[in-house]
């Protein structure tokens, strides 16, 4: 569902080429004085660059989607976001995000994602920092291939036999507050609905091995959550030094929401970030290790973290190349190496841009509480993913990343447009 990416790429490189600035280099926050003599458009360049080294600005970007994919159809909406910065902040003073799109063929709706969030860090001046998302996503073609490192194989069986929709409204809030030493607290929770569909010969409906499948009714859940931060990163959107640590803890009371589904989940995780040539070109590095303990859904068994959560192993924000939901299992390891470059810097009127490139090598499993061959295959297991994508960096707050990955279990590869870098 994600093949605009050439239609967004392509038309940031014509803007470059026909729309860049023609102003003369200057340093960061020093732009020329206008004179009388001075043509239009060298007026308006430099009034451009004032906006654009505005400590007080508001930066903004929109992206249109229209695509077709032969999975889900015709697919259209776009992404906005807007923030506000601050002279006396480090960061901004606010961030919204609205995202709206939706994929559409001859028999309907088959997939939409519609979400608002908001951003306010140092919230009335004070160390607490306020983070709120709203949203409902709909998905006809999940999939759920049983538990395990060892799961089902996609040859097996036609791929209907593994799909199943879902629709999930959702929304979440949770606050981060300041501690000395680059150190911070998290608390939060999250509120989801989730109603699913799938024909009574699905996988889901029939379940082969492993432990019980539980979640495939309509139900609610409220999930709760507590971290612990260090944040040692130069830049929060586009990292180029340094490190940063995450303990989280979630857990979920089946009783407050009138279901049987009571568990826990904690999530480890390190990045580090080494500059090899300075912002130019740069070594990234992650670890993510999750476990869920309880009654829990089927779906958290391929869910890690709390702030946020993202599927893992598989998906977007795991192993690349390994299809999302394609292995769950209740312990979870991740590990992703990325070399990342930023190479060509350009303005279209008062916004800045830079594009660069990304090679990528992720890896990683899942295991069973109790060792069981069945389920976890024997020998180390480690299933991988490797490519390369293309960065596209708009102001200080957005990045547009898009990834191609090639897994032995891509079918044949898998391909990635997201908003911001992995990690």
């Amino acid at each position: 569902m994600l093949k605009q990416l050439s239609f967004i790429f392509i038309s940031f490189f014509l803007l470059y080429a026909l729309n860049a600035d023609i102003s003369p280099t200057v340093k960061k926050g020093v732009c020329p004085t206008a004179t009388e003599n001075m043509s239009k458009k060298e007026k308006r360049a430099i009034k451009n660059c004032i906006q654009r080294n505005d400590p007080n600005r508001l930066e903004w970007a929109i992206l249109p989607v229209i695509a077709f994919d032969s999975d889900v159809g015709f697919i259209f909406g776009g992404n906005l976001a807007f923030a506000r910065f601050d002279k006396d902040r480090d960061l901004y003073k606010w961030r919204m995000e609205l995202l709206g799109s939706a994929a559409v063929d001859s028999s309907g709706i088959t997939m939409q994602e519609h979400s608002i969030q908001l951003d306010i860090p140092q919230i009335l001046g004070s160390n607490f920092r306020l983070k709120m998302k709203a949203g409902y996503i709909q998905v006809n073609n999940k999939g759920y291939y049983g538990f395990g490192n060892d799961s089902a194989s996609l040859a097996d069986n036609d791929k209907e036999v593994y799909d199943y929709g879902v629709k999930s409204p959702e929304a979440w809030i949770y606050t981060i507050y300041s501690l000395p030493k680059s150190m911070s607290l998290l608390g939060g929770v999250r509120y989801r609905y989730s109603l699913f569909d799938y024909s009574s010969t699905s996988m889901l409906a029939t379940p082969s091995s492993g432990p019980d499948v539980l979640g495939r009714e309509n139900h609610g859940e409220l999930i709760w959550a507590l971290g612990w931060n260090v944040d040692e990163r130069d830049h929060e959107t586009a990292t180029t030094s340094g490190y940063f640590l995450q303990l989280s803890t979630r857990f979920s009371i089946g009783a407050l929401t009138g279901t049987d589904y009571t568990y826990g989940g904690t999530s480890i995780q390190g990045r580090g970030f080494i500059p090899l040539a300075k912002e130019y070109l740069v070594l990234a590095g992650r670890v993510v290790a999750d476990i869920i303990y309880g009654s829990a859904p089927f779906y958290e068994y391929s869910i890690a973290g709390a702030f946020p959560y993202f599927d893992m192993p598989g998906g977007l924000k795991g192993i690349r190349g390994v299809p999302e939901g394609r292995y769950r299992g209740p312990v979870k390891l991740v590990i992703n190496l990325e070399i990342r470059s930023m190479f060509i810097k350009f303005n279209v009127a008062s916004h800045q841009f830079r594009i660069g490139a990304v090679a990528f090598f992720d890896t990683g499993r899942v295991w069973m509480y109790q060792k069981n061959s069945e389920l976890d295959g024997t020998g180390m297991g480690m299933k991988f993913g490797t490519g390369a994508g293309i960065r596209l960096q708009w102001g200080e707050t957005v990045v547009i990343r898009v990834d191609v990955a090639y897994s032995p279990d891509a079918d044949p590869v898998g391909v990635y447009v997201d908003f911001g870098h992995m990690f």
